[in-house]
């Protein structure tokens, strides 16, 4: 009864809010009346853009955001070759997959004359707090790399580091992985990358404060309208994540996903990730997003994980899991003084996701809760109920403010695991 009126909540606040932007899944569809097609067939008349091995970009089947942002990556890198309409096209394109274009590591502006490899990079300030918890406030930095090798096949790469006041630490390879369309099929990546399922809930390594980078192996995906993708790779957690002589620090890991557009506003998914023996992960969801109108976007999921450490902790039953989250607009680096805001309300069992590879669709995490231990026994993704509020602004192009305040407590006994921190980003 309870569940059913925190959604019911949920939904009243969509439907009263009245308009959706907020980050989709990268594999989504493109609809094929989208204004990406016609400037994507622009740019190719122009040779600055290649289509699919038929000279064309599919006649009237989509493509997904994913294939559509590394058009647009690609189109960058002969942005010497464009005229002037040629180059507002491009940069609309780069506006418009902005969040695909992050996982690719690619600034959000394109440089006038530049065919080179291209290198960003972004500064993260953090303060954290957490109740009956020490503050702490951390800087990190990451250099981003982006270099065409074909026009269907690039490099991404990513070297990062990051460190409290006073101290010092590694420098780290977080992505260093190729990516685009290869061997047929139209989603093809290698090497140490991202993993992405769902709406979130079993993996989502580009969330914010994650705490791993990704995953080092290959995902293979296509699809007509239903998509798919399949994963096989091995990942792993830094030592301070650890609980010494209970769990492993890497896992061999097979994963899948499935999403299929209903209509224009509604998007189902599905996904599965299990590790080789099945100790931590053997897990399952169904979820969906959905388009309330053009700024307005709801999303929530459903899972399960029947591994051995979930059955442990959950008096040999599955540890399950769910959320719901709404958010208003979004902000936008190019765009200053643009903003958004949402809440969300997450259910998870104790041992669901240990290592933290999922997120709320999205969602940041403090450092604190990112750790298997956590805060009073509770995890981001495991013992763990409350809402989660955020607000994020542009203040100069470029960077972003966000706040975020998540009042959680422990699932299991109701001890107190409530934080709040304040993020500034800016890129370069």
């Amino acid at each position: 009864m309870k569940k059913c009126m925190i959604i019911t909540c949920l939904l009243f606040f969509v439907l009263s809010i009245g308009t959706a932007f907020a980050a989709e899944s990268p594999f989504a569809d493109v609809p094929a009346n989208h204004w990406a097609y016609d400037a994507v067939k622009q740019l190719s008349k122009a040779g600055i853009v290649e289509g699919y091995k038929d000279g064309t970009f599919r006649g009237q089947n989509s493509i997904t955001r994913f294939e559509m942002a590394i058009i647009a990556a690609n189109a960058t890198t002969k942005i010497d070759k464009a005229n002037g309409e040629q180059k507002e096209l491009i940069k609309k394109l780069v506006a418009e997959f902005e969040p695909e274009l992050k996982t690719l590591n690619i600034r959000a502006n394109p440089p006038e004359n530049k065919t080179e490899p291209k290198i960003s990079g972004e500064v993260r300030e953090r303060y954290e707090w957490t109740k009956n918890g020490d503050s702490k406030e951390y800087t990190r930095l990451r250099v981003n790399l982006f270099a065409p090798l074909t026009d269907k096949l690039a490099f991404v790469g990513r070297i990062e580091s990051e460190n409290t006041a006073g101290t010092s630490s590694d420098i780290n390879v977080t992505k260093a992985f190729l990516v685009g369309k290869a061997f047929g099929f139209d989603t093809f990546l290698l090497g140490r990358m991202p993993l992405y399922l769902g709406q979130g809930l079993l993996a989502d390594s580009e969330a914010v404060g994650s705490t791993v980078a990704g995953a080092d192996g290959i995902i293979l995906g296509g699809g007509g309208k239903l998509k798919y993708i399949v994963a096989v790779g091995k990942a792993g957690v830094s030592d301070e994540d650890l609980i010494p002589g209970v769990m492993p620090g890497t896992l061999n890991l097979y994963a899948a996903n499935l999403m299929y557009p209903i209509d224009k506003q509604l998007t189902w998914t599905a996904a599965y990730l299990k590790d080789k023996n099945s100790l931590l992960y053997k897990s399952y969801s169904t979820g969906f997003s959905y388009k309330a109108s053009a700024d307005v976007m709801l999303t929530g999921e459903y899972g399960e994980n029947s591994s051995d450490f979930a059955k442990q902790a959950n008096y040999n039953g599955n540890a399950k899991a769910w959320f719901a989250k709404v958010k208003y607009l979004g902000a936008n680096g190019n765009k200053e003084n643009s903003y958004g805001a949402w809440v969300s309300y997450r259910q998870i069992d104790s041992n669901f996701d240990l290592w933290t590879l999922g997120s709320i669709n999205g969602s940041d995490t403090t450092h604190l809760l990112k750790a298997a231990g956590g805060v009073n026994g509770v995890n981001a993704m495991s013992n763990v109920k409350g809402f989660e509020y955020g607000f994020e602004q542009t203040l100069f192009k470029n960077a972003i403010l966000s706040l975020q305040y998540n009042d959680f407590r422990s699932k299991t006994d109701g001890k107190d695991a409530q934080n709040f921190f304040a993020t500034l980003n800016y890129m370069f």
